[in-house]
């Protein structure tokens, strides 16, 4: 069954040639890791990259029956040749460019990759990408399809999409692929090569989050994340916004008592005083007409006074004297409260709005827990 598999891929390879870049994937070596777990790393990149539908994608078993290289080492002048230089060798007699190779090591007892994007044209490597450490051989999986997609977008630069992301936070920094692009609240999208990638989302006192992202081409892809504060940074910001907030009130009391007490004092002494007081002894010292005097229309009270003033300038001009300098440190007095009420006023507005709802996090909280049957952790939200 196998050379019947062979025989059709040799035969439909020179058409697919024509229509797309030869890519050819390399076994991975295994360097303290299994060859099963090297194998099942070789098939998750195979599976990524074929993903894209971009390349004709043949892995290193595929090669090996489509040329038959154990009975081909002769031909291509390599008898003693083996592992990536054999390919690199079969993947320019297929004419197949470019060339994918790596190695999964186990150091401490968690897996690392390493992927590396080799141009048989150039004879040089062009792109190098790096998983983990990650602790389980499933992660291995799940995250090499997209990074070996990652790998080769250099070679896609002509197929972008774009990429936008929306966050409930501001100055949110986004990362794509370990590259800072962008920072919210973002303009307009940014574009990539199509296919899958890292994004990564950062702001200081929140949990950083990342996602796999398939951007398509001449599309634009929206992602939405909401970031969740560290308990210190909702505690702080609890802490100081409310705080903020405590004074806004605080002196915004103080300042409308302050206005209330230049109007009480000016309606309840200065105006009263001046009426009942001043303004008769004014018209007696100052030798008003009768006319004058009528047209005050005066109270009973204020015309006894008047009278009063009038039988005894001398000590009329006295009390009128006391009078007015009891009156202008009552009006100055008023000045001052009324002063200070309304710079009470900007202040408590200035603290109310340089602050934000101190109670803005109080729903969302982060936490950390160990997931049953896994050695990773798991951070969970509450709305």
């Amino acid at each position: 069954m196998r050379p019947l598999i062979a025989l059709g891929l040799l035969l439909s390879l020179p058409v697919l040639a024509q229509e797309r870049t030869g890519l050819v994937v390399t076994d991975f070596e295994a360097l303290g890791a299994t060859q099963l777990q090297a194998e099942a790393a070789t098939g998750s990149v195979v599976r990524g990259l074929r993903n894209l539908n971009a390349f004709q994608v043949l892995s290193a078993d595929e090669v090996r029956q489509l040329l038959a290289i154990d009975r081909s080492r002769e031909l291509l002048g390599q008898e003693q040749a083996q592992g990536e230089g054999a390919l690199s060798a079969a993947s320019k007699a297929l004419g197949a460019r470019y060339l994918v190779s790596g190695s999964v090591s186990r150091p401490e007892s968690r897996f690392l990759v390493d992927l590396r994007l080799f141009d048989t044209q150039e004879g040089k490597v062009i792109a190098q990408k790096s998983l983990g450490p990650v602790a389980s051989v499933e992660t291995v999986a799940q995250e090499l399809p997209g990074l070996a997609q990652e790998l080769v977008s250099a070679l896609l630069e002509a197929e972008q999409g774009g990429l936008l992301v929306t966050t409930n936070e501001e100055g949110v920094e986004i990362w794509v692929d370990d590259v800072l692009r962008a920072s919210t609240p973002m303009t307009a999208p940014v574009r990539f090569a199509r296919g899958m990638h890292r994004v990564a989302v950062k702001k200081d006192g929140f949990i950083a989050q990342t996602r796999t992202v398939t951007v398509r081409y001449d599309d634009v892809v929206t992602e939405s994340f909401v970031l969740i504060p560290s308990p210190d940074f909702a505690r702080t910001y609890a802490d100081y916004h409310g705080r903020q907030r405590r004074l806004a009130w605080w002196v915004g009391g103080i300042a409308v008592a302050s206005i209330a007490g230049a109007v009480g004092l000016d309606v309840l002494y200065s105006a009263p005083t001046w009426s009942r007081e001043l303004q008769p002894r004014n018209f007696a010292l100052s030798g008003a007409s009768t006319e004058t005097v009528l047209a005050a229309n005066m109270s009973d009270a204020q015309k006894e006074v008047y009278r009063t003033c009038v039988d005894n300038r001398a000590n009329c001009y006295a009390i009128a004297s006391e009078v007015s300098t009891n009156l202008r440190t009552a009006q100055l007095a008023t000045v001052g409260l009324g002063a200070l009420g309304v710079v009470g006023i900007a202040t408590s507005a200035w603290f109310f709005l340089s602050s934000s709802d101190p109670n803005r996090y109080t729903g969302l909280v982060a936490g950390i827990s160990v997931g049953e049957g896994s050695s990773g952790v798991t951070l969970s939200g509450r709305f």
